[in-house]
């Protein structure tokens, strides 16, 4: 219906980890704000066993399979509208550096089919087991 931005932001690995909490926080219900879309990020979403918690719990996070160090800053790349206006409650990427900003950006629709004719030859790669959800 509308065409999203790419911006890439530098986060703290505390902010990685917000960020990802923020996107598991629905689970195990419908969760369009899952966004985690890397093969080199692993991570445990331990789903809440009540409603008394706001948010699920995330751990044993993992980059390139070394424990995420939360002062570290890694490169990220989002859809603009969070970033920069703190939708779907993710003000807190307000703050963060501007690698490439909205402005600079390539449509997502345009990223993925630069993407797929570059990949079109590959094989398929089976689940990596990125993301293990582990109930209450």
């Amino acid at each position: 219906p509308f065409d999203m931005t790419l911006m890439t932001l530098s986060l703290s690995g505390e902010q990685l980890v917000q960020m990802l909490r923020k996107g598991a926080k629905d689970l195990p219900h419908e969760c369009g704000a899952l966004w985690h879309c890397n093969h080199r990020l692993k991570y445990t979403i331990k789903l809440r066993a009540d409603n008394s918690q706001k948010y699920n719990e995330i751990a044993d996070v993992t980059f390139d399979g070394k424990p995420i160090d939360l002062a570290k800053q890694y490169t990220v790349t989002t859809v603009a509208g969070p970033a920069t206006e703190g939708k779907y409650g993710y003000g807190f990427l307000g703050t963060a550096e501007r690698v490439v900003d909205d402005e600079y950006g390539i449509g997502l629709q345009d990223a993925v089919v630069m993407w797929a004719k570059r990949h079109a030859a590959d094989k398929y790669v089976p689940a990596l087991g990125r993301i293990t959800i582990v109930a209450p």
